[in-house]
């Protein structure tokens, strides 16, 4: 589990204890697709 996301796992649940860092995401994200899709 990613140190920004707390895991319970007697009630299975998750929370977010804060927002991951660009670095900690493990897919590769192009802001600017983002960008151009929404600005349609």
């Amino acid at each position: 589990v990613p140190e920004y996301l707390n895991f319970d796992a007697d009630s299975l649940t998750g929370t977010f204890v804060r927002l991951p860092e660009r670095s900690e995401l493990p897919a590769e994200i192009n802001e600017q697709l983002i960008v151009e899709y929404y600005s349609r």
